[in-house]
């Protein structure tokens, strides 16, 4: 069998770091550390990979996809790939922020808000893509960034990945097991570690 090769895409990120001078104010590092975690998710190399339940272990892939914090801005100036706001939005966050807080060109980098709070008490969240580009990019709560997969799991919306077990937000249901993710490679699930075999 032949398998086409491809290069590897690189997908520049800038963070806007949405704080009150508080913890929710990453530093440099907290960011580093969570752009090396998401390389490490989407090239299979995580530490706790051996956790992937037994059904879907024989079938793990890595993406050709490398993340990097952005180098050159909008307007052709140098950057680090953050930006800060001192802002009352990092509390309570929800898609309005997008509008007051410029995302940069969504077909040139991945636009990532980090707040304190989520309205709704999500970790995280991010839209599926072709909704509007005004909504493209993945809104996160600050230690999601650095301290889980939570960040690799919402840039899986981003680029357009359903959960495992289909579109719901409830893994463990069993009506779960009707959902397809829409990709071929990977077996229906409950979720939650279980599948429907």
């Amino acid at each position: 069998q032949h398998y086409k090769s491809y290069d590897k895409l690189v997908i520049p990120i800038v963070f806007h770091v949405l704080h009150q001078y508080g913890k929710e104010r990453l530093s440099m590092a907290q960011i580093q550390k969570g752009i090396e975690q998401l390389n490490k998710d989407y090239s299979a190399q995580n530490s706790d990979l051996q956790q992937t339940i037994a059904e879907f272990y024989g079938i793990i892939g890595t993406v050709d996809v490398e993340f990097r914090l952005a180098q050159i801005d909008p307007n052709g100036n140098p950057t680090t790939g953050v930006v800060y706001y001192d802002t009352e939005l990092t509390y309570s966050a929800s898609n309005n922020l997008k509008s007051i807080i410029t995302n940069w060109n969504p077909t040139s980098y991945l636009n990532i808000w980090t707040v304190a709070s989520i309205e709704g008490n999500a970790a995280a969240w991010s839209h599926y893509p072709g909704i509007s580009s005004s909504l493209d990019g993945v809104v996160s709560i600050y230690t999601y960034v650095y301290s889980s997969h939570t960040l690799a799991h919402e840039i899986g919306h981003y680029l357009n990945l359903r959960h495992p077990w289909g579109n719901s937000n409830d893994p463990g249901l069993a009506s779960n097991c009707e959902d397809d993710d829409l990709v071929e490679d990977t077996p229906n699930t409950i979720g939650s570690k279980q599948t429907c075999i």
